[in-house]
């Protein structure tokens, strides 16, 4: 079982990035989640078809929408994900889940072999109660995507990429029901963003020569992306988390996840840098694949651009002279490999 920490939107969240420094929720965030787990209890009495039923972890916690996922077990002991969410939640919830379950009929009916493969995304039963609703939904598999691949003996399926990639883009077409008039400040002001986190740590980054570049390269993509990025549904944190895989090599989604908003295609960069350990031919189809082997020339600036600002980000979080801190570094070292010494966006192992 994975450990969970509280992020700052406050949602309990897995630890994806393999260098990532542990860090204990703050008390206010503690205090609502074992508020939120006591009332979620009370209400699982009132509700006939899960009255008994025993309620473990946390897997989500939004206290802004005022929404959760936990693990929860019936009574012959089998696990399930129960989502609770408050009744105005309930039709952004069936909108964004009408748009789920379409794409579920169109991936098994791309090939027989998804057909036989089953249904990516699982059954939900839902259930009401006074004031919100449940959506019920079984295990159907206990290992993770990524802990499988962690495994390079373990084959990245060109199935399976298939199955990932058409997932992510049918996501991407479905109406943003998240746009707001803030909404475009996620792309203008990314530049703006991106100068102020590196005048944040840029006097924790070694003064080597093949980070000279760095700054001027993080800034350009930056720019190449505000001005070429548009908006659309996204997985947002949980793009590489929430897949899961079956014995017989079926693709699921099998791990909770809430839909917001994001650049497009950014899902696809959170992914590729999760599996940034796996053998490039793998990326290399993963990204191929995505876009039919018409890659648009600003991706690999959004990809470059998403890879630096996690590390920078992570480097800001930690502690001078730290291990954290040296393990973030060396990912700096592995993106100098990766990119020229940052003078191009494309990967070396892309071209």
């Amino acid at each position: 079982m994975c450990k969970n920490r509280i992020n700052k939107d406050n949602r309990c969240v897995c630890r994806a990035h393999q260098f990532r420094e542990g860090r204990s929720a703050n008390s206010r965030s503690a205090t609502f989640e074992r508020t939120a787990k006591a009332i979620l209890r009370e209400k699982l009495s009132s509700v006939p078809e899960i009255s008994g039923w025993t309620l473990g972890d946390c897997a989500i916690l939004n206290e802004k929408g005022r929404t959760s996922v936990y693990r929860v077990y019936d009574k012959e002991g089998r696990e399930h994900w129960l989502y609770y969410g408050p009744w105005n939640k309930w039709q952004l919830v069936s909108d964004l889940w009408t748009h789920l379950d379409g794409i579920n009929r169109i991936m098994v009916n791309v090939s027989p072999l998804f057909r036989a493969f089953g249904p990516m995304l699982p059954e939900v039963k839902w259930l009401k109660s006074s004031d919100g609703f449940f959506g019920v939904v079984e295990r159907r598999s206990d290992m993770p995507l990524l802990k499988y691949l962690s495994d390079q003996n373990n084959p990245f399926r060109f199935e399976t990429i298939v199955q990932m990639t058409g997932f992510l883009r049918f996501l991407q077409t479905g109406n943003n029901v998240f746009s707001n008039s803030g909404s475009y400040k996620i792309i203008d002001e990314l530049e703006d963003r991106t100068i102020r986190l590196i005048d944040e740590v840029e006097e924790r980054i070694p003064q080597r020569q093949r980070f000279s570049r760095l700054n001027s390269f993080t800034i350009q993509n930056a720019k190449a992306l505000a001005y070429a990025g548009s908006l659309s549904l996204s997985l947002g944190t949980y793009a590489a988390s929430c897949f899961a895989y079956t014995k017989r090599a079926a693709l699921l989604i099998d791990y909770p996840f809430l839909l917001g908003e994001d650049m497009t295609h950014m899902d696809l960069c959170r992914i590729l840098f999760e599996m940034r350990t796996r053998d490039h031919q793998d990326l290399k189809c993963l990204i191929d694949v995505y876009f039919d082997r018409e890659v648009p020339s600003y991706f690999f600036a959004q990809l470059a651009y998403y890879q630096v600002s996690v590390i920078l980000e992570h480097l800001a979080l930690s502690t001078p002279d730290s291990p954290y801190e040296r393990r973030v570094l060396e990912e700096f070292d592995r993106l100098s490999l990766e990119y020229d010494n940052f003078r191009t966006p494309v990967p070396y192992w892309y071209k």
